[in-house]
């Protein structure tokens, strides 16, 4: 895992002549020294144009936009599904013959959660955001929506998963399964207080094919994602977690 040293503080403010909207890319990504793919260069731009043009964000994602730049801590990963939930109960010593069926298994997890996130540690001077499973985000804490309570209590950004799970391996890496509601859903993480959108592709080997694959769904999915919610990309390598911080959009 790899972190991208500070931009140049002289561009963060610097404003185009005409009033046009200004993209500045973090200088390693646009250093020819530095071997970043012009595909995924390419892809990047477009991705940064389609979220700066949709312009709409309230002063809390603003205010949770600059946190997210500047503010210090890791994003808690909260969001196991159906899936991968008996096998997190399991380390978390809840075994699987102590509850039956989706609903008390939900519920287990999210009294986990609960207790993860009401910790007093759990806090937004070291943790700056949590990822949280769909489930989660319809759920309560304290009486609270789980997003709400975790920035208006903790002062911790909320995300959402939003990706179906993996397709099976093709060209060494592994897109997206297909996610026909997620309009739908980005619409109702925004409605909850949701920051941002989480979503997981593999790359297994250095094949072209199942690199473009990745990065084209990748790409088309974020541009697809309602306006008003900010999108993580997140691309998993075998061995490696890869991201860009503190990209400078002015």
């Amino acid at each position: 895992m790899f972190n991208l040293p500070p931009t140049n503080p002289g561009r963060q403010n610097q404003k185009p002549e005409n009033g046009s909207t200004c993209i500045h890319l973090h200088p390693l990504i646009n250093n020819s020294s530095f071997k970043f793919p012009s595909l995924i260069k390419i892809n990047l731009l477009r991705l940064l144009h389609t979220l700066l043009l949709t312009d709409i964000m309230t002063h809390l994602q603003q205010d949770q936009l600059v946190k997210m730049k500047s503010g210090d801590g890791f994003i808690a990963a909260l969001d196991q599904s159906g899936g991968s939930t008996p096998k997190a109960l399991l380390a978390y010593g809840v075994a699987e013959n102590e509850y039956e069926g989706d609903d008390a298994m939900f519920q287990k997890v999210h009294d986990m959660r609960t207790r993860i996130i009401t910790c007093p540690k759990f806090a937004g001077d070291r943790v700056l955001g949590a990822i949280l499973f769909e489930n989660t985000m319809d759920r309560d804490i304290e009486g609270k929506g789980s997003a709400a309570y975790l920035w208006e209590e903790k002062q911790v950004i909320p995300f959402l998963k939003v990706d179906k799970g993996l397709a099976a391996e093709e060209n060494g890496a592994q897109v997206m399964k297909p996610n026909p509601g997620l309009d739908d859903l980005c619409k109702r993480g925004k409605e909850k207080g949701i920051f941002g959108t989480k979503m997981r592709s593999v790359i297994k080997v250095a094949n072209k094919e199942g690199i473009k694959a990745v990065v084209d769904q990748q790409v088309c999915v974020c541009e697809g994602v309602c306006e008003g919610v900010c999108v993580c990309v997140r691309g998993l390598c075998v061995g490696s977690l890869y991201y860009f911080q503190n990209v400078s959009l002015t």
